[in-house]
């Protein structure tokens, strides 16, 4: 299993934009914060660990947790309907997301939520193009420089 310190996962220790504007911080120590602003740092995010699994990995793990119904056949069905535009196994991401605590509207909660992403990054455009698992939405992050 890849773990969160892999020297070849393009995610671990970047900063990523989603499409809403909001920032997922993902830091070195697995660690992340998610701000729904980035400029309002003291209200409305996320907190918790990640890990990130990439290539046989990835397939491998998000096959295990039957419950988000991602089979390892319609991984790899998915990653062969992308080779056409370069896509392959090694840009299958899979993001778990560990929430330890949430901070809505100035109310702070403990959590215990996992939250899956799936999906490609893509080298060229520095994006992780990825469904949430747990509620089907598609988010795409692109990676900040640091």
């Amino acid at each position: 299993m890849e773990n969160k310190n892999n020297p070849k996962d393009m995610l671990t220790g970047k900063n990523m934009t989603a499409r809403d504007g909001s920032l997922l911080q993902m830091k070195d120590d697995g660690t992340y914060i998610w701000y729904q602003k980035p400029e309002i740092t003291d209200d409305n995010y996320y907190v918790g660990t990640y890990e990130i699994y990439f290539g046989e990995n990835a397939i491998s793990i998000l096959d295990s947790m039957r419950q988000y119904g991602f089979t390892m056949q319609e991984q790899f069905d998915l990653i062969e309907r992308n080779k056409d535009i370069g896509l392959t196994k090694d840009d299958w991401y899979v993001m778990v997301q560990n929430v330890k605590e949430r901070v809505v509207s100035g109310t702070r909660k403990d959590s215990s939520d996992k939250v899956v992403y799936a999906g490609f990054y893509h080298k060229e455009a520095r994006v992780y193009d990825a469904v949430n698992c747990n509620t089907a939405n598609y988010a795409v992050f692109t990676i900040e420089e640091n």
